[in-house]
C-alpha cells in the first residue's frame, strides 16, 4: 500500500462520482470520499482519501466514459487548495467557462421562478433544468470530440432513467 493522500476534483454529476468509486473497488483501489454538492447545480466536489497514487485514480477516471471533468480537475491536494478548474493539457475543445456561466444562469431563473410557483410546478421546473442540465452536458461532450451516438445514448438512458424514477413515485401507494 502507497502513502495515504488527499486528492480532490469536480465531478459533473453524482452519478459520475458514483461510478468511480465503483471502477475504483473493482480495481481493489481503497478510498473514502466526501461530497459537496450544492442543491441548485447538478456539480458535485470531492475529496478522496486514499492510498492510490494521483496516476492510478487518474487512469481509472481516463478510461470512464464520462470521466473528463473529474480527470482534467483532480489535483493532488485538499479540496479547500482545488481550484476545481480544467487544467491547461486538457483534450477539451469546449469553452468551460461558457458552459458555467449558462450553467449559473439557468439555475438563477429556475430558482427565481421556483420562488413564485406551488410546489407541484417547481417539481417540474427541477425536471426541466435537470434535463437542460443534460443537454449542456451533451453538447459540450459533443464539442469534445465523444462519438454522437455514444453522447446520445447516454442522454436517453439517463432522461429515461430519471423519467422511470418521476413514474415510480407518481404511482407508489400514498401512506
Amino acid at each position: 500500500m502507497g502513502q495515504l493522500s488527499t486528492l480532490s476534483f469536480r465531478a459533473e454529476c453524482m452519478k459520475d462520482v458514483e461510478l468511480l468509486g465503483y471502477q475504483c473497488k473493482r480495481k481493489g483501489l481503497r478510498y473514502v470520499m466526501n461530497v459537496n454538492q450544492d442543491d441548485q447545480f447538478p456539480d458535485v466536489e470531492v475529496e478522496m482519501t486514499t492510498h492510490a497514487t494521483l496516476l492510478q485514480i487518474s487512469e481509472v477516471m481516463r478510461l470512464m466514459k464520462d470521466g473528463h471533468v473529474m480527470l482534467q480537475t483532480l489535483r493532488d491536494c485538499p479540496l479547500l487548495q482545488n481550484p476545481l478548474t480544467r487544467n491547461d493539457n486538457t483534450e477539451s475543445k469546449g469553452n468551460n467557462m461558457d458552459y458555467i456561466d449558462l450553467e449559473k444562469t439557468t439555475n438563477r431563473v429556475v430558482s427565481a421562478l421556483k420562488a413564485v410557483t406551488d410546489p407541484e410546478t417547481s417539481k417540474k421546473l427541477d425536471n426541466v433544468n435537470y434535463a437542460l442540465a443534460e443537454l449542456r452536458h451533451a453538447a459540450v461532450s459533443l464539442e469534445d470530440g465523444v462519438p454522437v451516438e455514444e453522447v446520445k445514448d447516454r442522454l436517453m438512458a439517463t432522461l429515461f432513467s430519471e423519467q422511470l424514477k418521476a413514474n415510480q413515485k407518481a404511482t407508489a401507494p400514498k401512506m
